[in-house]
């Protein structure tokens, strides 16, 4: 039986339930110990950063996102030439629950934030960075700044 750690870098995506079109990519970064969790996770949109605790006894992951600096704030999507504004609140929690695979490179569950204004929720994935990844992206980084640098002359 293999051992499981949630421990380590992960990337992932979070919608929101009825709304397909909405939702945020995320870089999360998880420390373990005895089943305990904590990290933090930076969210690419509004409100950004963000820190998380909870537990982990494979499969089962639960944890907390409390925002850094939250807030108020609003959202502008364009769709279909038309332009939509979401109001945002940030200032509660979001609370996450899933599952790791077998194998410990994804996980995937549903989140949920309980507010005055009712109950917001949704699906999230996410799924583990290895060094492998790290050094391509790293490669890809260097190639891309090496043509924009030829590109400037």
């Amino acid at each position: 039986m293999a051992i499981h750690s949630i421990a380590g870098e992960w990337r992932g995506h979070y919608e929101y339930y009825g709304a397909a079109d909405r939702g945020c990519g995320f870089n999360a970064f998880f420390r373990e110990n005895s089943g305990r969790i904590e990290g933090t996770i930076v969210d690419d949109f509004q409100p950004g950063k963000a820190q998380l605790t909870g537990s982990f006894m494979f499969p089962s992951v639960l944890f907390t996102k409390v925002y850094v600096n939250p807030g108020e704030y609003i959202e502008i999507e364009e769709q279909s030439n038309q332009t939509f504004m979401y109001f945002s609140d940030s200032s509660n929690p979001v609370e996450y629950e899933g599952a790791m695979t077998e194998d410990g490179k994804t996980m995937s569950g549903k989140w949920s934030i309980n507010s005055d204004l009712g109950l917001t929720e949704g699906t999230w994935t996410a799924y583990r960075i290895l060094e492998e990844e790290k050094k391509q992206e790293e490669k890809v980084s260097i190639v891309k700044e090496e043509q924009i640098g030829e590109n400037h002359f």
